[in-house]
């Protein structure tokens, strides 16, 4: 999955770029790309599993990637490779991250592997992403998604 985003400046916007499956997390979650409208060169990525509804197995599975330019001021592209044992995170081509079972969290990512999942591109305001957050402090945003493409291994 692959997709080319400018993130939205402000305070408060919760840009995000992830697919999920139900019900959650019994078909998985992964976060592509979280980001918070105040920090211009950093967002996160992660994952979710769970064998029974609601109940999340995963734990410290967060990862905070940090760019040496704004990803606010024009387009990058954030790309998710999912194989079988290990998911593997990149910006405008460059490997971030990677999450498998030698990684912090990562015992679950093989349960992953085959689950039907939703991809999903969107922007909240506020919300529990954020640490006291000041609710009259939010300045509005606007996530700008150039293209989105998906693509698949025979």
């Amino acid at each position: 999955m692959v997709a080319r985003i400018k993130l939205p400046v402000g305070y408060g916007m919760w840009p995000a770029f992830w697919s999920y499956g139900d019900p959650w997390p019994t078909q998985g979650e992964i976060d592509i790309l979280e980001a918070k409208g105040q920090e211009p060169t950093t967002y996160y990525t992660n994952y979710f599993y769970g064998n029974t509804v609601n109940t999340n197995l995963v734990s410290g599975a967060t990862s905070t990637i940090n760019s040496s330019v704004s990803l606010q001021t024009c387009y990058h592209v954030y790309e998710m490779v999912w194989e079988a044992s290990k998911l593997s995170f990149y910006l405008d081509g460059n490997l971030v991250d990677t999450k498998s079972a030698a990684s912090p969290g990562g015992n679950y990512v093989s349960n992953l592997f085959g689950k039907s999942e939703k991809i999903v591109l969107n922007l909240a305001v506020g919300g529990n992403f954020f640490k006291s957050l000041v609710t009259r402090n939010i300045a509005p945003g606007t996530m700008e998604v150039d293209w989105l493409q998906v693509y698949r291994s025979n």
